[in-house]
Formats: structure tokens, sequence, C-alpha cells
């Protein structure tokens, strides 16, 4: 039976309009709030097509790799924020729907959890615990579990119906090999939005130095690397003048680390893998497109006092202060830094999509590592499973994902009307391959270019792993290919 959700209206509409409410002690709605509304309301809501089910209001545990985004997901009551709020009457929604009560065991989704995180869903599944409904977390964090056999093979599962506009088309059909598929990526999954990677301009200093096209730039086909340049370049200045560059300096660029190097390549067309006609991953490796462009990102990296990447791997540390202090044109991070105070306290300024390679690249691109659903091999009831994680993408359709992206993310906390186009534009080029999804059991380098280009070209480094690199992959695919039918 199709599931005519009108709980997921009546939610829809007491969250925007207590949102309105709790943003002003005066609360005026304005033309865009009421065209949004009215969008919710009318459009015709996307159905699953579940069965009905009662589980007996049995606990529905879900082990989540996401400490540091568990309000995307659950939360344990409304708050009063536009989005929290969203997520809770989702939770609620398809707890009411189904007769069940949602546990979230939380563990850090970071590298320092990694260890953890494993050990949990290994030890759970090699001794038959069936203790856990789910897993969300980041597939970098978690592919060697999924070599180890922990994860259910999603594939032809009766529940899971991947044709969905709730599936995000851009990243499953990457994470398929050999007829498995151990991850999946949804609506249910705001994090994979947030880590949408994007670029910042800092307004004031854009005016100083009299660069006001940047829109127009995307707009028309020419927000290319050499045009991200030509730009950067302009800025970089010794400003305590003792003839050496630090964070006491400005920078045409900065970022955490080298990972701004994970968003630029993805943006200039370059992923790991492509896939063949026979649907199997094969490593992209060498042209002479790939030469220029990393040649591009050293210069970018190493001269002229372009690039700054900060010590520290969270941003409020350095770069954006840097960044609110003027001194730097451009920062490049995780979308999800906007939604932050620091961020929000700093400077005027515009977001921007990842630069293309040249004008004849058709389409903006980011780099998009999932952030995914999983069912471990050994669970209470797989049914329950496939019911439940549909029913939650399903629901988040409409109930989460357009109030983040458009309440939250273009409306409360970009500065500008023009950002929030950009963000479309953002959100239309998002890129997850196999190889990125996959890349901690090939090589992390493959992501992480900014590690090679430091200290050699990437042609000549390719050139040294190659042979191990093809090695690995097949294996992985064998592996892969091995669990199909357990």
């Amino acid at each position: 039976m199709k599931y005519q959700n009108t709980v997921v209206c009546a939610a829809m509409m007491a969250i925007l309009l207590s949102a309105c409410a709790g943003e002003s002690s005066n609360p005026v709605i304005t033309e865009t709030e009421k065209l949004l509304t009215t969008e919710v309301v009318t459009e015709e809501l996307i159905t699953d097509s579940l069965p009905e089910r009662d589980f007996g209001g049995a606990d529905y545990t879900v082990l989540a790799a996401a400490e540091h985004c568990i309000n995307k997901y659950y939360l344990d009551e409304a708050t009063g924020d536009v989005v929290d709020d969203a997520v809770f009457e989702r939770n609620r929604a398809v707890e009411d729907r189904f007769n069940i009560k949602f546990v979230y065991e939380t563990l850090n989704g970071y590298s320092a959890g990694k260890t953890e995180v494993k050990a949990r869903l290994d030890n759970a599944v090699m001794s038959g615990d069936a203790t856990y409904d789910h897993f969300i977390g980041d597939t970098f964090y978690v592919t060697g579990s999924v070599m180890g056999g922990v994860f259910t093979n999603l594939l032809d599962l009766e529940y899971l119906d991947f044709s969905q506009p709730y599936w995000l088309q851009y990243v499953n059909p990457n994470l398929r090999v050999a007829g498995t598929q151990f991850f999946a990526c949804g609506a249910y999954d705001l994090q994979a939005v947030s880590e949408n990677w994007i670029i910042m301009f800092n307004k004031e200093v854009a005016t100083e130095f009299n660069m006001t096209s940047f829109y127009d730039d995307v707009r028309d086909g020419s927000w290319t690397i050499d045009k991200f340049l030509s730009y950067a370049k302009q800025v970089p200045q010794d400003l305590d003048g003792n003839g050496k560059f630090n964070e006491s300096d400005r920078f045409g660029l900065v970022s955490t680390a080298q990972e701004a190097f994970y968003a630029f390549p993805y943006g200039m067309g370059r992923t790991i893998t492509a896939v063949g006609d026979d649907g199997i991953p094969y490593l992209t490796g060498v042209d002479d497109r790939i030469v220029t462009m990393m040649e591009k990102l050293t210069y970018l990296l190493k001269e002229d006092h372009l690039y700054f990447g900060s010590d520290s791997a969270i941003p409020a540390d350095q770069i954006v202060p840097m960044f609110a202090n003027n001194q730097s044109l451009f920062l490049c991070y995780l979308l999800r830094i906007i939604e932050t105070e620091d961020v929000r306290n700093a400077c005027d300024f515009g977001i921007l999509p990842i630069p293309k390679y040249d004008e004849e690249q058709k389409d903006y691109l980011t780099t998009l590592p999932a952030f995914a659903t999983a069912i471990p091999f050994v669970c209470p009831d797989l049914e329950r499973s496939q019911i439940i994680i549909e029913a939650l993408n399903s629901a988040s359709y409409t109930m989460t994902l357009p109030i983040y992206k458009e309440r939250a993310l273009q409306r409360k906390l970009t500065r500008d009307d023009e950002s929030a186009e950009m963000l479309d534009i953002i959100f239309a080029g998002g890129v997850c391959d196999f190889g990125l999804a996959y890349c901690s059991e090939l090589d992390y380098k493959l992501y992480s270019v900014g590690l090679i280009l430091q200290t050699q070209e990437y042609a000549t480094w390719w050139a040294k792993n190659e042979k191990s690199l093809t090695t690995k992959l097949n294996k992985l695919i064998e592996t892969m290919e091995s669990l199909k039918d357990r």
C-alpha cells in the first residue's frame, strides 16, 4: 500500500511555522517563506511502496559513528532549531508508522573513533550478536569491515528501492561492484549534503582588489582553475614585514593542512576510478590532462605564497580567524563550516563552487565523501531493517532534506541570494566514485593528492604505484564478488 504521508505534511507545516516564530520576537512571514510553505504543501509527495507493519513497540538500535553530526540523525526532543525539529519530527513519524522506538548508540565518527567503530561492528557480527538494526558512518572508516564480511549486501533486498529519488543517484550506482553494494546514501544522510566542498570568498578583500565578478564567472562558465589562480595570486602579502610567510600574513587561499587538494581534482573532473563497459571500476591513472591539472595544483600548493595549510585539522583554530581577519581571499572547506558560530560571526562572505579545469568542462563538480547507511550481516530482523531504512529515506525527502537545504543552508546561513544560487549549482555536482568510497583500501593519497605534490610529481608517484594499486583494486573487487551470495 502506498504511504500517503499526511503526517509528513502536518509535521512540515508545524516546523515551518514554529521556525518562523522562533527566529524573531515579532515574526514577519516573507514572500519567500510563503512560497516555500506553499510548495511543500501542494507538491505531490514522494511515496514509498512499503507494506503496513506493526513491530510491537520494539527498540530499533542504530550504531552511529556520527558523534560530530548526530543532530542530523537523531534528537531526544525538539529544540526550536528548524533542522533539529525537522529531524525529530521525521523520526517520530517513522516510529508512529511502524510502532518502533529509535535507540541511537553514538560513537566518534572521525579517524580517532575508527578502531572502536570497527571493533563494535566486528564483535557484534562475528559473535552472532544481533544488536544493531543498522549502521551509519563514513565509508572511509569502515571499508575494512566491508571487506571482512560484516555488512549485508543491499542489492536485491525486497524493500530497498534504489530507483526512488530519495536515494542519491550520483552516489549509489558508484558503490556497486559484482552484484554487491554494502552501503547506501539517501535523503536520510543529511551529512552527505554538508560534506560538499565549497570555496568561500572574503568580500572585503575582494572589494579591496576590485574583484566583483566571481558570481558572473560561475554563471558564464569561466570559473576555472586558471581564473581562480589569477585572482588568488594578486593578494598574498608579508603583512608583518619579516620576510617570511606564516599565519600572520595574507594568502590567496587557506584550508586545513592539504585538505583543499581533496576538492580541487574532483572539481576539475578527475576521479580516482571510472566504470568500464563491463560495469567494473578501473583506476583513471594519468594522461596529459591529469598531468597539467596536477602541475596547476602544485603551483597553488608551493609557489608565490598562494596557499596556507593550517597545522590543525580544526578550521576554527587557524584558518577561520585568518579569513575573518582579511588574511585570505579564499577559504576551501566542507559546506558544514557555514553552520559554525565561528564562521557566522567572522566576516561578510560569499560561496562558490570548486573551479573547473577549463571552460570546455560542462559542469561544476565537487567531491562528496559518502556518509551512508549499512545493515550488519547479523541483525535482529532483516526485513525490519530494510523497511525502516527505506521509510527514513522516503520521509527525509520531504521532511528534512528541503528544510536543511533551503531553510538552513540557503536562506539562514548564507549572506546573499547569489550564494544560495551557487549552492544549487554545488548540490547538482556531487561526485562519489567507487575509488573515493573505498580509497582507504587502495591508498589514501589517491584522494589526498596534496601529500604527493608536496614532494614529487603526480605522474612519477603514479608510475611507482600503478602496479600495486591495480592489484589492490582487483583484490577488492574479487573480495566483494565472493561476498555476493552469502
